[in-house]
């Protein structure tokens, strides 16, 4: 009984082995099908060739301000979203620590002064010496640090207050509350909504196609059924450098919406380009064209069951068409696949 089974189960090892094999030369080579060929004819369009890439909305007129020094927060002229006029006072520090701060080094100045004075005086009789005139050097340094500090301070104090640059919104705060500590990175941010663009970056290989004033289309994800004509508004003469490569900043004009279609900051989009456009053009399938030694070809139908292949001149091209300028006419019918 055992050698029975063992003998049976070898012979089922044997036929799993070959379904395996079988399996993957299947899966390999595959089996060839009868695909039957798909022909159509060149038919005239309009051929548009398009650039798309992708971005966001940014603004012209934005200023990012912020105090030269931190300080306590005693007013606060707007809160974060409230319209605001230019020069109108977004915000105030306490100045009197500025004021104690700026007649310390004054003092500071003062004493520096006297002992520069002093030392010099204490010098004299070793004038030329060039141990003596390294020191009168440090001095006169240190003189002139302590003159820049009293600046510093000074403009501290006249910067005690923030105002609005420009007419818009006050987009970001970094704070609601009076009494608040601010440090010297904290920031007000202003923007001009009537200056708002979409900004996106363009690789340097297709920034020769891109000029301005040509027309645009811009779709935010925001508002993905209102696409948005427009036109390139301004090309960066610096590149970025990006994880692809090296790009190009464009900028494109957004019409004032008027509320209808309020633009913020960030919001994301894709942006195409109008690149070339040709009315009533020859044109056929992308996918029926073949290259061969640098030249296009296409296969036309010549009979019930032969074809051959026909070198052709391939004008401009998008995705989907190509224009044949010369090669075929309307009437032959060619292969697609």
């Amino acid at each position: 009984m055992m050698k029975f089974l063992r003998t049976h189960m070898r012979g089922v090892g044997v036929v799993a082995l070959i379904l395996v094999v079988a399996g993957v030369i299947y899966a390999r080579f595959g089996i060839k099908k009868n695909v039957m060929p798909v022909f159509t004819h060149p038919e005239y369009r309009t051929l548009e060739k398009v650039l798309e890439v992708s971005g966001n909305v940014d603004a012209r007129e934005k200023a990012a301000l912020r105090f030269l020094a931190g300080g306590k927060l005693v007013y606060l002229g707007a809160k974060e979203g409230d319209a605001v006029k230019k020069w109108q006072t977004l915000a105030s520090i306490d100045k009197r620590e500025l004021q104690k701060n700026l007649e310390k080094e004054l003092n500071s100045y003062a004493i520096q002064r006297w002992t520069n004075d002093q030392n010099k005086e204490n010098r004299k009789d070793t004038h030329g010496n060039k141990a003596t005139d390294r020191a009168n050097d440090q001095d006169q340094f240190t003189l002139n640090n302590t003159v820049l500090t009293v600046e510093l301070k000074d403009l501290a104090m006249k910067n005690a207050s923030l105002y609005a640059p420009f007419d818009g919104v006050l987009v970001s705060a970094p704070t609601e509350v009076v009494g608040t500590i601010l440090s010297a990175t904290d920031t007000f941010t202003v923007v001009n909504p009537n200056t708002m663009i979409f900004s996106a970056e363009v690789d340097e290989s297709d920034i020769g196609l891109v000029h301005e004033g040509q027309k645009a289309v811009v779709k935010l994800d925001a508002y993905a059924q209102d696409p948005i004509e427009t036109a390139v508004y301004r090309i960066a003469y610096k590149s970025s450098e990006t994880s692809t490569g090296t790009v190009f900043p464009v900028q494109f004009s957004l019409p004032f919406s008027g509320g209808t279609r309020p633009y913020r900051l960030g919001m994301n989009g894709n942006v195409k380009l109008l690149i070339d456009k040709k009315d009533h053009v020859l044109s056929v399938p992308m996918q029926s064209l073949v290259e061969r030694d640098g030249k296009m070809y296409v296969t036309v139908k010549t009979g019930e069951k032969t074809t051959e292949q026909r070198m052709v001149v391939v004008g401009l091209e998008n995705d989907d068409y190509a224009e044949i300028v010369d090669g075929i006419r309307e009437s032959d019918s060619i292969l697609v696949r």
